[in-house]
């Protein structure tokens, strides 16, 4: 059961997660990669600033610690500890469609290219191949991100075309890289350790 203080500081991230979520749905990131940088980020500070006697702590108590179990635990640890902690950005529904729209016969014109499709019908639509390949997302929805995303374009008569095979981050990448690593880590860096208690010396100075 959370405290009174456990909320308090959950409401307090959910603020701050906010912006975040929203840079990373515009670079098209969506949670899966969120969920497995922040599994990364727990099993790392639990194993290596928890151990006792200067060991680091047994997969155990990081699953206690974090939530994960064991077998999760120990699958991260392992990529930490072989240098491959970087994560993977995995196909979401957006690419799958996109995907598919190129690759399957039911959706190709004559010349094997992406066809236009008419949003819907039981067969050679656009619905129809979100249906197979999209999960649970309605068709409507899918067509509205992905026109967002500019990967595709609505027709006079309302069907749908494709203008990009992919989808691209909006934005100036390379600013954010450099904005979350000189920026965001140093402030998140000390107000982690400001409120530790068991810090050594004064206060960190955060200059903004």
């Amino acid at each position: 059961m959370q405290t009174d203080i456990q909320r308090q500081i959950l409401n307090a991230f959910l603020v701050a997660l906010k912006p975040i979520a929203r840079t990373l749905l515009r670079f098209g990131i969506g949670f899966r990669e969120f969920s497995e940088i922040a599994k990364t980020a727990f099993v790392d500070v639990a194993s290596n600033e928890y151990g006792l006697r200067g060991r680091p702590t047994n997969v155990s108590r990081v699953a206690v610690m974090t939530g994960l179990t064991r077998k999760e635990v120990s699958r991260v640890r392992a990529r930490i500890d072989s240098g491959h902690a970087q994560v993977t950005v995995k196909s979401t529904p957006l690419s799958k469609i996109l995907h598919r729209w190129h690759s399957e016969d039911e959706f190709l014109d004559k010349a094997g290219r992406a066809a236009p499709l008419a949003f819907g019908g039981e067969q050679n639509s656009f619905s129809s191949l979100v249906k197979q390949f999209g999960g649970d997302i309605p068709p409507g929805a899918m067509r509205t991100e992905l026109k967002r995303v500019g990967a595709i374009e609505e027709n006079e008569d309302g069907s749908l075309r494709v203008v990009s095979r992919v989808i691209r981050p909006v934005g100036e990448h390379e600013k954010l890289i450099t904005a979350v690593i000189h920026a965001m880590y140093p402030l998140a860096s000390t107000i982690a350790q400001n409120v530790n208690p068991e810090r050594d010396g004064e206060p960190w100075t955060q200059i903004v």
